[in-house]
C-alpha cells in the first residue's frame, strides 16, 4: 500500500503539489488525465484548483476523485 495524501496545493496549469502521510511531496500533473472522459470536467481550471483531500483521497467538489494509489503512481517526486 502506498502512502496516503494528506495535503494538496495548487501550483499552476494542471499541476498539484501533494504531501503524503509519510511527509513525501510529489507533483501530480493531470494534463493528460483530463482528456479521459471521467476527468474531463477538470478542464475547468477553476474546478481543478478546488481539489481537496477528503478521507485520504484527492477529490473535487463535483465528486470527481482519484484513487490514492493511482495518485501516488502518477505523481513525480518533488525536489526543492
Amino acid at each position: 500500500m502506498y502512502p496516503r495524501p494528506k495535503y494538496v496545493e495548487y501550483i499552476k496549469d494542471y499541476k498539484l503539489l501533494v504531501t503524503f502521510d509519510n511527509m513525501e511531496k510529489r507533483i501530480f500533473d493531470a494534463e493528460k488525465l483530463i482528456n479521459d472522459k471521467w476527468f474531463s470536467s477538470l478542464k475547468n481550471i477553476g474546478l481543478f484548483k478546488s481539489a481537496k483531500i477528503v478521507h485520504k483521497t484527492l477529490e473535487w467538489p463535483n465528486g470527481t476523485d482519484i484513487c490514492p494509489d493511482d495518485l501516488y503512481e502518477l505523481s513525480k517526486h518533488y525536489e526543492i
